[in-house]
């Protein structure tokens, strides 16, 4: 059930959504395009299965925005050194830069919105169970050779 405060959310995620659409305009990328940049940016370097399983789109589509990221110089694949039939997906060194001007942007349209929001609409609607994404699943570090900070850079996904 959605917490009684959370009312006061919804024009906020509305807003979300189309802040969202322009960001994605703006930098000539699909929603879903963006959305993938921005799970990668949150939640690090994914297994395909775990990324398509975080945007809820098919496979298939997945595979057709990580070919069309890959060849803008946003996205890299490997393949899993332990399982070879397993490929993980990770932002580049320009796919983090424009990640990370996309947040700031998206911050600074969103910020006086938020402000209005009251304090307790935004503590029950973060405590109540209205979003369940999945755990990340772990990754060796033999899967992915290079250095990331990934647990240090914000999450925009809806």
């Amino acid at each position: 059930m959605i917490p009684a405060a959370s009312h006061h959310l919804f024009p906020l995620l509305a807003r979300l959504a189309v802040v969202k659409a322009a960001l994605a305009q703006n930098h000539r990328l699909s929603l879903r395009e963006l959305l993938t940049l921005g799970v990668l940016a949150s939640r690090g370097h994914l297994s395909f299965k775990e990324l398509y399983q975080s945007l809820s789109i098919p496979k298939s589509a997945l595979t057709a925005i990580i070919d069309k990221l890959q060849k803008q110089g946003l996205v890299e694949r490997h393949q899993d050194k332990e399982d070879r039939r397993r490929w993980i997906a990770l932002l580049t060194p320009q796919g983090e830069v424009l990640t990370q001007s996309i947040w700031d942007e998206e911050v600074r349209l969103l910020e006086p919105l938020l402000r209005e929001v009251p304090e307790p609409s935004l503590r029950d609607f973060a405590s109540s169970n209205v979003v369940n994404e999945p755990e990340p699943t772990k990754v060796s570090s033999t899967e992915v050779s290079s250095t990331d900070n990934w647990r240090d850079r914000p999450c925009f996904e809806i």
